[in-house]
């Protein structure tokens, strides 16, 4: 059954032109997109396959699609593919629209460009993705005995850095250590952080390697001995060093490592940094030590955003009392007030119960209105909202 748009009432579409760029070289496509009716609520169906076909129309552009798969104890913890498009949609105008039994139909005409997204979801970097970032451990104490505060100065280098990004916002939990090393004591440990913090993913580090090349003894005894201690000190201060960063990443909500990365550097010069410069201090960037800390740390930040951008912003749900609900989360994850969020259920995200049209934003938190009560539509607050 076809039904003429004309007699349909939806609240306003929150798919807006400000939250893509245009370019100057474009394609206009035709895409159709479809999504579930689900208690006769129209107005969520209509949006999801909106989106359906906004994905649909840069798809047809090209894409690129990867694996990733994540073995724990010969069991398969994680299996995630990702989809990677050749363009990115602007502005798009609805050709047609009709329902068919319990599913909603859409055909558009989309403006996709020729700047690519960095994966298959039109709105996938229009929320920040919270990360807690935990103190990192020091793997080379030996190596590292002229770094002060380093396990927590690297952490907060880290948080730094991220807040500098558009799409991540960092949250300080350098207090904390992951040090269980069995992997369910650490996923565990992992959860509870991200469940008091109300991040959703961990950031933990480590300082693997921190070595000088080694001073040679000139002599074995009289005043050579002497002429070799004072020459030890004059290179103290001028020697070789080689530094390596190690960061891994955690899903808060389940509590699996979802991404490791590792970046090293070799610097000339004057490496050693005394124990009065604290790791992260102003004093510290301007050795050329914390020089190359600096540039490791803007170096892991670009590869942790790139690896997220495909990750939709998720977060919990605080109460719920009728159509109304709240999010423990606000502006500090970029959510604004007319946004459109997905409500899935915890234990299968690819059930969409409903949307959620956000009405009421602070910084910290935030609340919005479903189209039907949320008791009818099964949503409980135990249940994930997210940004697609």
């Amino acid at each position: 059954m076809k039904i003429p748009p004309s007699k349909i009432t939806f609240r306003a579409l929150a798919i807006t032109t400000a939250l893509f760029c245009n370019s100057a070289s474009a394609l206009f496509l035709t895409s159709e997109g479809k999504a579930p009716v689900r208690h006769n609520d129209l107005s969520t169906a209509r949006y999801l396959a909106t989106l359906d076909a906004m994905n649909q129309a840069s798809l047809e552009n090209g894409a690129q699609v990867t694996s990733e798969t994540i073995m724990n104890n010969f069991s398969v913890r994680s299996d995630t593919v990702r989809i990677r498009t050749q363009g990115k949609v602007g502005k798009i105008h609805m050709l047609d629209e009709w329902q068919e039994e319990d599913i909603y139909y859409v055909r558009i005409s989309a403006e996709v460009s020729d700047n690519p997204l960095n994966c298959g979801s039109p709105t996938a970097l229009v929320h920040n993705k919270r990360l807690g970032v935990t103190q990192f451990t020091n793997q080379v104490p030996s190596e590292s005995q002229d770094l002060r505060g380093v396990e927590q100065g690297l952490a907060l280098m880290m948080i730094r850095q991220i807040n500098q990004t558009r799409a991540l916002r960092a949250i300080d939990l350098s207090e904390y250590a992951i040090t269980d090393t069995h992997y369910s004591d650490r996923q565990e440990q992992v959860q509870q952080l991200a469940r008091q913090s109300g991040v959703q993913f961990i950031l933990a580090g480590a300082l693997a390697q921190a070595s000088r090349d080694a001073i040679g003894d000139l002599s074995e005894s009289g005043n050579m001995k002497n002429f070799s201690s004072l020459m030890g000190l004059v290179q103290e201060k001028a020697q070789n060093r080689h530094l390596e960063i190690e960061t891994i990443l955690y899903d808060g909500e389940s509590g699996d490592t979802i991404g490791q990365f590792s970046e090293g550097i070799s610097l000339l010069g004057e490496t050693y940094v005394g124990r009065n410069t604290r790791v992260g201090s102003h004093a510290f960037l301007s050795t050329e030590t914390g020089s190359g800390f600096q540039q490791l740390v803007r170096t892991q930040t670009r590869t942790l955003a790139d690896h997220l951008s495909c990750q939709p912003m998720t977060t919990s749900i605080s109460t719920i009392q009728d159509h109304l609900i709240t999010l423990p989360v606000g502006r500090n994850a970029g959510i604004h007030s007319g946004d459109r969020l997905i409500i899935v259920a915890r234990d299968n995200p690819l059930n969409i119960l409903g949307t959620l049209q956000m009405t009421q934003v602070s910084e910290t938190r935030s609340a919005g209105m479903t189209d039907i009560d949320a008791k009818t539509l099964g949503i409980h607050t135990t249940d994930l909202v997210r940004s697609w």
